[in-house]
């Protein structure tokens, strides 16, 4: 750490010293703001980054971490205003267009993060980011809706809504499983099976609220990934029960 510290000082004074020379010199300013933000100087970095955009606007890696220090100063709009700079600059920039899905989720404009999260995973369908993001937006709108359920007056009404839910969390088991496809990592995998498996016992018990029999399949599946979720066999337990199948709902009981 002392001579990486060394060498960020080292390399500060030399850009400042270029910059004497020429303070317009965007790439100057840009690479200012790269050393003083693996400085940890945050404020001199953003600094650094807005005089280089006041010369150079339309870099796209200068916008972009130009937008990720304007989140850390919490000045939100003026980074979702420059990740848009960048991205109209280059549309498949996968990175801007995740973080950009991120900040409009952040700001309650969830259509929006669908937009991009999907635009991301269209640009690039190999990679697991975009999937992510997109499984965690559609699973939340699952968890929202689902809880709308408590409200409902009426048969119908509680019945639309689980449709609703079930649509979503529908995508979110996509989104999920593509993840699980596209990743190597054993620890990122287990952490997308158990996510799988939370999004297919609420999709149970949004289908449930129509048809209890076909959230059989989605609930078995849950079982099926985590065997030792007591969770995951009590509401098998209980649609087994609901359908008449007394012989299988004791037996998914005694898994408890």
């Amino acid at each position: 750490p002392q001579q990486r510290n060394e060498h960020l000082k080292e390399a500060e004074a030399f850009i400042r010293r270029s910059l004497d020379l020429l303070p317009s010199d965007s790439d100057a300013l840009f690479n200012l703001g790269l050393v003083l933000s693996k400085k940890g100087d945050s404020k001199g970095a953003l600094e650094a980054y807005e005089a280089s955009a006041a010369v150079n606007a339309d870099d796209v890696e200068l916008l972009y971490n130009l937008a990720m220090k304007y989140e850390e100063a919490n000045r939100k709009e003026e980074g979702i205003q420059a990740y848009r700079k960048a991205l109209k600059a280059q549309p498949s920039f996968g990175k801007a267009r995740c973080n950009l899905g991120a900040a409009l989720a952040e700001s309650g404009d969830l259509d929006g993060a669908l937009v991009e999260f999907l635009e991301a995973v269209r640009y690039d369908p190999s990679s697991p980011t975009p999937w992510q993001n997109l499984a965690v937006l559609y699973h939340k709108q699952g968890v929202s809706t689902v809880q709308g359920l408590a409200q409902c007056a009426s048969k119908e009404a509680a019945v639309e809504i689980s449709r609703t839910a079930s649509h979503a969390l529908g995508e979110a088991d996509n989104a999920w499983r593509k993840v699980m496809d596209l990743v190597d990592d054993q620890r990122t995998k287990q952490e997308t099976v158990t996510r799988l498996a939370q999004v297919l016992q609420l999709r149970g018990r949004a289908v449930a609220i129509e048809d209890p029999a076909a959230a059989l399949p989605h609930f078995l599946e849950a079982t099926q990934l985590l065997p030792t979720e007591p969770s995951a066999w009590e509401a098998l337990a209980k649609v087994y029960h609901i359908v008449g199948d007394e012989v299988n709902s004791k037996k998914a009981g005694a898994r408890l």
